[in-house]
């Protein structure tokens, strides 16, 4: 059994590399724009970024991507997770605050952000033994979930996004279609009464 130790930032892993790459042979990936989307950015992303998913042998391409859509620049924020077979060697403390202590400090709390930043993304080791964790139901046992926000991934597919962001509209937008608004109902309202005169 090969075992690679790893670690980020305060979290030490061991890894289970053999079974992680079996998990991933074996991943059943959706067909989706946004799956298409995040395959074609991993064919070229940073050697930093692809060191990362080696260590914990994951494969970046088997992912279930979650996002919002694809706004008017071309921005696709999205995130999803990805598991690997291993355990916690050490990991940072929870930081945990009690409602009344939040009202005594004016509703002010600042703990530590144990998110690892690579590339673009954003990464978040689930630790089991939190009180708070963003852990699947299904995950198989034995294996970590680590969570990843991608806030600056752009649309790279030729094709037209399914999904596009709602975007609110600039003050100068709402007042163009108020104008057109009236303007139309204006002439309307002159075809009728040209047409009532005849």
């Amino acid at each position: 059994m090969e075992r690679k130790i790893v670690k980020y930032g305060e979290y030490v892993i061991s890894v289970d590399i053999q079974k992680t790459e079996e998990y991933y042979k074996n991943f059943l990936k959706t067909d989706t724009q946004a799956n298409r989307n995040f395959v074609e950015y991993c064919n070229t992303m940073s050697e930093e970024e692809r060191v990362f998913f080696r260590s914990l042998a994951i494969d970046p391409q088997c992912c279930n991507i979650e996002h919002a859509g694809v706004s008017k620049k071309g921005d696709c924020p999205c995130g999803g997770y990805f598991l690997f077979c291993g355990d916690y060697v050490e990991y940072p403390p929870e930081e945990l605050i009690t409602v009344d202590a939040l009202v005594k400090n004016d509703f002010e709390y600042s703990r530590n952000d144990n998110r690892i930043n690579i590339g673009i993304f954003q990464f978040d080791f689930q630790v089991p033994a939190y009180e708070v964790n963003d852990i699947p139901d299904d995950m198989p046992d034995g294996f970590i979930c680590v969570r990843f926000w991608c806030e600056h991934m752009k649309w790279l597919l030729n094709e037209k996004p399914e999904e596009a962001v709602y975007e609110p509209p600039k003050f100068w937008e709402i007042h163009r279609k108020i104008k057109e608004y009236f303007a139309a109902k204006a002439l309307k309202k002159k075809l009728i009464e040209d047409e009532k005169g005849e």
